[in-house]
């Protein structure tokens, strides 16, 4: 049975999340919504904590970390707001990329610059999400071919959180000469290369204060050295890289569950209806029992991708005892799914549940609900906007 109690190392950085999401994230949330961008002051706060930084303390970060602890971390950011989670997510996703995915030389050339001010300084930039496929990284059709005299990036990328930066950009895309997942591969995006127009999206409904952008990428000349883990042998980094992001979606997406959870859970214990609170009646106290057990439940499911990703567990043949793949000898294992699988269900499973969690909220306040009086309507608008990404 796995056992998902966290260590004292992991119970102090997600204390510490925990603070910063009630004392600044909470309190700041309507004026980062409006202003679309997370306060400076803030900024340079996470940065001093190193929760920007989760990378090798030989380039400068503050030391990597679990999957399972990358979770609990964005879980407890996302309950304060969702949009300065993405913010912060955003901005470490490309590091990660390169952290997953990249040859030692390539983290020792890319990483010192994710470190630099202790994250403050220019956000990193993934490309993941397409206009036609969202999310799924099997039908990414941003095309990495060959010319003839070099490699070109020729597609276009949605949603994606601070695309117009200086920082380190990343971006998915697909060889030609393979099919499927086989041929996934994570690029970097040179400084100021030509071809690449970062524009910017419509309003967002939610989520705004991770600002985002449409990127298209127009013949973009690129070297074999960008190409993370090599053009030949990055599949494996890809994928695993793209399994950590679902991961970390997820978490975001529970942690929004949750604030809506407890915040209507409260109203409704103070909300005196016929001389009795109306978590007292029948219809309110089955919908908040829903939505607790549907919170759980996700959450679980974010914790086993997070544990299939810590245990290395590949797209369903990892090795047990040297002849026999996982799903041979359990074929109904969760485990013979493979961390990648385990993931996008995770995200895809906690986004949903974020939705009818955070809609059934605001039916429990009622009219009140709508009112920017009270958060949940903020966290409505955010789940939506987060299955809006794919």
């Amino acid at each position: 049975m796995l056992d998902f109690a966290p260590t004292e190392e992991q119970t102090a950085i997600r204390d510490l999340a925990r603070q910063i999401a009630v004392e600044q994230f909470r309190r700041l949330e309507r004026v980062a919504d409006e202003s679309c961008e997370m306060p400076s002051d803030l900024c340079h706060l996470l940065a001093d904590t190193g929760l920007l930084i989760p990378f090798p303390e030989e380039y400068g970060g503050a030391g990597t970390q679990s999957a399972v602890t990358h979770a609990l971390i964005v879980e407890e950011l996302a309950y304060g707001d969702g949009g300065l989670a993405l913010h912060v997510i955003g901005s470490a996703l490309a590091g990660l990329a390169v952290l997953v995915a990249g040859s030692a030389d390539q983290q020792k050339a890319l990483l010192p610059r994710c470190c630099a001010d202790g994250g403050a300084g220019a956000p990193g930039v993934l490309g993941w999400s397409e206009p036609a496929s969202g999310l799924d990284a099997r039908q990414t059709t941003t095309a990495l071919q060959s010319d003839g005299s070099g490699l070109t990036l020729e597609g276009a990328k949605r949603g994606v959180a601070h695309g117009k930066t200086d920082g380190l950009r990343v971006v998915t895309a697909k060889t030609t000469s393979a099919q499927g997942l086989e041929g996934l591969r994570l690029v970097v995006l040179p400084d100021h290369a030509e071809g690449v127009v970062a524009k910017p999206e419509a309003e967002p409904l939610g989520l705004r204060a991770a600002p985002r952008f449409r990127l298209h990428l127009n013949q973009v000349a690129v070297t074999s050295n960008d190409v993370l883990g090599g053009v030949d042998t990055g599949a494996v980094g890809a994928q695993r890289f793209i399994a950590l992001a679902n991961v970390l979606l997820g978490g975001l997406a529970v942690g929004t569950a949750r604030a809506a959870l407890e915040y209507s859970a409260d109203y409704a214990k103070g909300r005196i209806q016929f001389g009795k609170p109306i978590s007292s009646f029948q219809a309110i106290a089955f919908m908040a029992a829903e939505m607790a057990m549907e919170t759980d439940a996700a959450r679980l499911l974010v914790w086993r991708a997070a544990h299939a990703w810590d245990a290395g567990e590949d797209a369903g043949t990892r090795a047990t005892n040297g002849s026999e793949s996982a799903e041979t000898q359990f074929p109904q294992a969760p485990a013979a799914i493979g961390a990648l699988r385990l993931a996008e269900r995770a995200r895809m499973q906690a986004v949903k549940v974020a939705q009818r969690v955070t809609t059934d909220a605001v039916q429990i306040l009622g009219g009140a609900g709508f009112l920017q009086d009270h958060p949940v309507e903020l966290w409505m608008r955010d789940a939506e906007a987060l299955a809006a990404l794919g």
